[in-house]
């Protein structure tokens, strides 16, 4: 994504912090959705459905705040916020607002971190608001749990620690604070091109009354042109024979690209699958959009996406 830098501040402490940068970048998009059950933006983690007509207007930005700082002795301190505007009422939100500090050690942060069980990430089709394939897949890890009645708010961590060494990845996070206790691990490894990783998530939500765990497999690569991930979570004790999995590819030639999702969970009634295609028009423009069938509902996207 292209930065922009928006200021740059010298800074004089007795501890010898040597300087310190603020940058800001962001995304944007804008086009149609259809869903033929009539829910906006289908299974968009983002925003709560909305009954509509069968089209609808999507209207998405997001602008990321970040800053950095080095102390003399090496350690990295930052911040990163990023504030979003939805076509639902205009108004602006907090996407989620972290701080961090980070050394040999590793990086230690707090606020809206990652969970460390999804060590690697899945992608969607459609490139606008999103059309719900992944989170099909994704019924399981992070705080997507909401779908088994857990909610997505109380399965959410605030504290996440990584460390990376050459191809090897490893990361915990939890949730830390309230009655609601969530812990994650995670480790990925990555050779050549292509990666394997394991995730693990512990929930005991005492306000939901839900408690589980889950294990996840990934796997997925780039080879010449084509990119691929797949995922496979399967419940332990309190989710025992609940299992969701998904595979995504893509194809790119020349400036077009084109994706595919298949998808599937015990958290729905019927598997997930699209298509989707998308044009660079260079300067971090493209022209995306897509069709799938989610729960058996259809669900399409068609607009721009721009980056600055």
């Amino acid at each position: 994504m292209k930065k922009v830098l928006f200021a740059t501040t010298a800074l004089v402490f007795s501890a010898g912090f040597a300087a310190a940068e603020v940058s800001i970048s962001g995304n944007a998009v804008f086009g149609l959705g259809y869903s033929e059950d009539g829910l906006a933006n289908g299974l968009s983690s983002e925003l709560d459905p909305l009954k509509v007509d069968d089209m609808y207007t999507v209207y998405e930005t997001y602008l990321t705040i970040s800053g950095t700082t080095e102390s003399d002795n090496g350690l990295s301190f930052g911040f990163e916020t990023t504030i979003a505007a939805y076509n639902t009422d205009g108004g602006l939100e907090d996407d989620g607002s972290s701080v961090f500090v980070s050394g040999a050690f590793g990086k230690l942060s707090f606020g809206s971190v990652a969970e460390a069980d999804e060590v690697a990430t899945f992608s969607d089709i459609g490139g606008l608001a999103g059309l719900g394939v992944d989170n099909v897949a994704e019924a399981l890890t992070g705080d997507s749990v909401e779908g088994l009645g857990a909610g997505e708010d109380n399965a959410s961590h605030n504290v996440n620690y990584t460390y990376s060494a050459g191809a090897f990845t490893g990361s915990v996070s939890g949730r830390i604070g309230d009655e609601d206790d969530s812990y994650a691990l995670g480790l990925k490894y990555n050779f050549g091109n292509a990666y394997v990783g394991l995730g693990y998530a512990d929930h005991d939500l005492k306000t939901v009354a839900f408690a589980g765990n889950v294990t996840t497999l990934y796997a997925g690569g780039t080879f010449g042109a084509a990119n691929v991930k797949a995922m496979y979570s399967m419940g332990g004790d309190g989710l025992d024979g609940v299992d969701a999995w998904g595979l995504y590819a893509d194809y790119t030639m020349g400036a077009t690209t084109l994706n595919f999702e298949y998808a599937d969970s015990d958290t729905v009634t019927d598997a997930a699958y699209g298509i989707g295609a998308s044009y660079d028009l260079g300067g971090g423009a493209a022209l995306v959009g897509g069709i799938a069938s989610v729960d058996n509902n259809t669900r399409a996207e068609m607009g721009m996406s721009f980056d600055f």
